[in-house]
């Protein structure tokens, strides 16, 4: 197993290790969501989304080549890092998006389609 350790003759995870992994990717969904709202108002949307989307990409080979450190520790760092960095970029294309739908369509178009998700 690539990030964990052996622990009474079976293979786990630290708890400390999984509960980080598991919020890294909201912590960064909220900044990324709160900065892509600036950046879309700076650059525009296009851009913005475009920009959001490379993040996704390089944080997904980022999570790819997470094995490839020499320390366990190092490991485990490095898949925390491309989460956060994934949370980041898919933060950004959330907003982005949400906002090109409601400036092209308007409010009522956007409440018809979220409505229709969920």
């Amino acid at each position: 197993m690539v990030f964990g350790q052996s622990y009474e003759d079976r293979w786990i995870i630290p708890a400390s290790w999984y509960s980080v992994w598991q919020i890294s990717s909201n912590i960064g969904l909220m900044l990324g969501a709160v900065l892509c709202g600036w950046l879309q108002d700076r650059i525009g949307r296009r851009w913005s989304l475009f920009a959001s989307s490379m993040v996704v990409s390089v944080a997904a080979g980022m999570c790819y080549v997470s094995d490839l450190p020499a320390g366990i520790e190092a490991k485990r760092g490095v898949f925390f890092l491309a989460k956060t960095v994934q949370g980041f970029g898919v933060g950004g294309v959330m907003v982005t998006a949400q906002t090109w739908l409601v400036g092209h369509r308007g409010t009522v178009a956007c409440i018809w389609f979220g409505a229709n998700i969920f």
